[in-house]
C-alpha cells in the first residue's frame, strides 16, 4: 500500500501547495502543454479542475512523494528511545493492555485510520473507535499524573 509522505496539514514535497497546482494547471493549458479543446469540453473552468486534479494525482503517486509501507517487526516499547521519558512513560503504563499497545503500534506505523487499524487487528471500525477512546483516556490519566507529580 502506497501513502502520502508529508504530514497532514503540511505542503506536499517540494512545496506545492493548492494554489501551485492550479497555477501550473493554468500555464500548462495558457502555453499549450495540455491542449484545450473548446469542442470537446467548452467550460474552461471545468477544464481547468480536471488538469489540477490530474495534476495531484500525478503528484500523489510520483515515488518522490510517497513511501512504501512496509510490514514492521514486533513492537517493544523498550525499545523506545528512553531519552523521550514520555513516551517510554505512557508506554509502560499500557504494556499489560495489548490490544491498546497494538493500536499505539500500528499508529506509529503509521496507519492513521481506524478502518486501517480495524483491518490489520482484525476487528470491526468501531471496536477500534472504542480502542482509541480508552486510549485517549488513558494519556489523559497519563498526563494527569505527571502534572501532579
Amino acid at each position: 500500500m502506497r501513502v502520502w509522505r508529508g504530514v497532514v496539514g503540511d505542503f506536499v514535497p517540494g512545496g506545492m501547495e493548492a494554489a501551485d497546482f492550479a497555477a501550473t494547471a493554468i500555464n500548462d493549458v495558457y502555453t499549450g502543454v495540455r491542449e484545450w479543446n473548446p469542442a470537446t469540453c467548452p467550460d474552461l473552468l471545468q477544464y481547468l479542475f480536471g488538469v489540477v486534479r490530474s495534476k495531484i494525482s500525478n503528484a500523489c503517486t510520483a515515488t518522490e512523494n510517497t513511501r512504501e509501507r512496509r510490514e514492521a517487526p514486533e513492537f517493544n516499547p523498550f525499545t523506545v528511545d528512553k531519552d523521550d521519558d514520555f513516551l517510554y512513560g505512557f508506554l509502560t503504563e499500557i504494556v499489560n493492555e495489548p490490544e491498546l499497545m497494538k493500536v499505539v503500534e500500528l499508529m506509529m506505523d503509521g496507519y492513521e485510520t481506524r478502518t486501517e487499524i480495524a483491518a490489520r487487528m482484525g476487528l470491526e471500525p468501531m471496536d477500534v473507535t472504542n480502542l482509541q477512546k480508552k486510549l485517549q483516556r488513558r494519556l489523559r490519566d497519563f498526563i494527569a499524573a505527571l502534572q501532579r507529580a
